[in-house]
């Protein structure tokens, strides 16, 4: 990629700029219409899907400016339909835009995101900050852009899952406290000056890359497989492979979980994570008293059915 014919532009001269207007993602109405984009780079900013409300709705085939929120501040993502986003983000429109230029676009984007962060918001730059582009006659080169990525080289996946073929209305879901069901392990403290490099992904507080912040090597910190982590922010994922940890992450083991039924657990507890931020955060004593909701059966919960709906999932037998 030769860049000598790149070229310097303000974000506001590219896009049409507007922000996105749910300003309490609480009040609205669950449903299957929309999805409701929030601060998160991870899933496209998706949190979960909504009911249709006309005066909160941004058109898609933008790209989304992250504005403010924990970790995310200075990342961008695109959209390609309409959708309900907090007033968190900012959205940039440009009739030459599409998913291949997007694309382009957003990863250069994202490499602007280390100026931000709690201490510099996103929104009151956004307008002036310059990103380097391939440039025609002046402008940005959309064509350039879409046919590069376009040229890279991917293979597309198949699945044998079009849809999904199990359906949530299972006839009891049952209340269980994490510590009726799994056994809880603390993650040791180890600083960064210790961290020996190496293989072992080492899960800390976050929610980008399933808190994995680095990859350490180091033989005296005990090491977990199939598991799954909370950290202190309430941010969960399933890991099949081993993996290690700091003392902000619980790790939650059971010998009746694998990688379906604890990714269908990891989701539902990732539910509550709007429970715990930099004033509330997820402790021990939490754990404890943590009350989940799961498909049941003979007063336990039901892991063949887990396991079987993350199977039935589209892209599922690709897991």
């Amino acid at each position: 990629m030769n860049q000598n014919n790149w070229k310097e532009f303000k974000i506001g001269e590219i896009f049409s700029l507007e922000n996105c207007k749910c300003g309490n993602a609480g009040e609205l109405t669950s449903g299957n219409d929309l999805f409701y984009i929030g601060a998160k780079k991870n899933d496209n900013g998706v949190m979960k899907k909504v009911a249709y409300e006309s005066n909160l709705i941004s058109k898609g085939n933008c790209i989304i400016f992250i504005c403010d929120g924990q970790g995310s501040v200075g990342y961008c993502n695109y959209m390609d339909r309409d959708f309900i986003g907090s007033t968190t983000l900012t959205v940039g429109y440009n009739d030459n835009l599409n998913k291949y230029n997007a694309m382009f676009i957003v990863t250069i984007l994202d490499k602007e995101k280390f100026k931000y962060s709690y201490g510099r918001k996103y929104r009151p730059h956004l307008e002036n900050t310059k990103i380097k582009l391939p440039e025609k006659y002046g402008v940005p080169d959309w064509d350039f852009m879409e046919n590069y990525i376009k040229s890279l080289n991917f293979k597309n996946v198949t699945i044998k899952n079009k849809q999904n073929s199990i359906s949530l209305n299972y006839p009891q879901w049952m209340e269980f406290k994490l510590s009726e069901i799994f056994t809880i392990t603390r993650g040791n403290r180890l600083t960064k000056e210790n961290r020996e490099s190496g293989n072992f992904p080492f899960v800390t507080a976050g929610y980008e890359n399933w808190g994995v912040s680095e990859y350490i090597n180091n033989q005296e910190e005990d090491s977990y497989y199939n598991a799954i982590t909370i950290d202190m922010f309430g941010n969960a994922f399933y890991f099949e492979r081993d993996f290690k940890c700091d003392d902000n992450v619980l790790v939650l083991k059971s010998s009746k979980l694998n990688k379906y039924s604890g990714l269908f657990i990891a989701t539902i507890l990732k539910q509550d994570k709007y429970r715990n931020s930099y004033g509330r955060q997820y402790r021990q004593k939490d754990f404890n008293n943590h009350i989940v909701k799961l498909p049941s059966k003979n007063n336990k919960p039901d892991w063949e059915f887990m396991d079987n709906f993350i199977k039935a999932l589209s892209y599922g037998d690709r897991i």
